[in-house]
């Protein structure tokens, strides 16, 4: 199997130092390899903590012990790391690397929609149905994941070895990985499966409706509203499963349940002071658990966010 290991050294003006990625294929099970051990190496433990010749210790792609006192297995592979300095890999918290920019075009949308009259015939008499401009929730982005070596490599050579893969634009994007930034076939390298929900004031989409901020905040509040009363019905055919029509199969609706239940985070993608009250405010109406991603005002609002 390939082991890829980024160990750089940077120039002696900046004081020798290195940044160490280590990024090691886990081999098949019936295979064996050997225990690696970087040796005399300075490590960072944490912010103001230092061991100035220590040991790294990997086993089965993993590290396992990294000190001053690491006992080294006799069989280990040992690499010479003196003039180095290993830090711990930096975490993407919010990354769209390898997702590609398409987007879900009309015709793909209202594949998955309800019934919808047709607008051109007249007045409607009834509410058009189910609308999901920017709503797919069940969307994962690690279906999509497809980097190449180029971008791989960027990432790991800036000393980051692992990231959440999160969905581009949606009021319900989809839901986020986390991910090793290896070599490793997919199934391998997430470390987080299905991490977190994701949505935005943006729709991402081609469409007529929303494409206001006002119609993005309806079509946010409509969707949960929708899957709330969705759980209703489901449970009322399951009281009464020979004597009621059958509740439809809805997909984005069932991955938002975990949402309402508190059992599953929202990260809203959110920049501007007005734009975070809003996220805010949402989530407080829904009682949703919330993150903001972005936040380049938050300073404005810092207290209603410690609160």
């Amino acid at each position: 199997m390939k082991r890829h290991t980024c160990l750089r050294s940077v120039p002696a003006s900046l004081g020798s130092l290195a940044c160490l990625a280590a990024v090691l294929s886990v081999p098949a099970l019936a295979e064996f390899r050997s225990p690696t051990a970087i040796t005399d190496v300075a490590i960072v433990i944490e912010p103001g903590t230092r061991i100035e010749a220590g040991t790294i210790l990997i086993v089965e792609g993993r590290i396992v012990e990294a000190g001053a006192d690491v006992v080294i297995p006799s069989h280990a592979e040992r690499i010479d790391g003196k003039g180095m300095v290993a830090y711990a890999g930096f975490i993407d918290a919010h990354s769209h690397l390898g997702i590609p920019e398409a987007t879900r075009n009309t015709k793909d949308r209202e594949r998955v929609e309800d019934e919808n009259p047709d607008h051109r015939q007249g007045p409607l008499s009834e509410t058009r149905l189910a609308n999901r401009r920017g709503v797919r929730p069940e969307f994962r982005a690690i279906d999509s994941y497809a980097p190449d070596a180029k971008q791989l490599d960027a990432h790991r050579t800036a000393g980051f070895t692992t990231a959440l893969i999160a969905p581009r634009d949606g009021v319900f994007s989809g839901t986020s990985d986390v991910i090793n930034l290896s070599d490793l076939p997919i199934r391998r390298a997430i470390v987080a499966a299905e991490s977190a929900l994701h949505g935005s004031f943006s729709t991402g989409e081609e469409g007529a409706y929303p494409q206001t901020l006002l119609g993005v905040v309806a079509q946010f509040r409509q969707v949960l509203l929708d899957a709330a009363w969705h759980a209703e019905v489901t449970k009322y055919v399951q009281r009464h499963p020979t004597n009621t029509t059958r509740a439809p199969v809805d997909a984005a609706l069932e991955t938002l349940q975990p949402l309402l239940a508190r059992s599953k985070r929202f990260v809203f993608e959110a920049n501007s002071e007005n734009e975070i009250n809003r996220a805010l405010d949402l989530a407080r109406e829904f009682n949703l658990d919330i993150a903001i991603s972005g936040g380049k005002e938050a300073w404005k609002v810092i207290e209603r966010i410690k609160e």
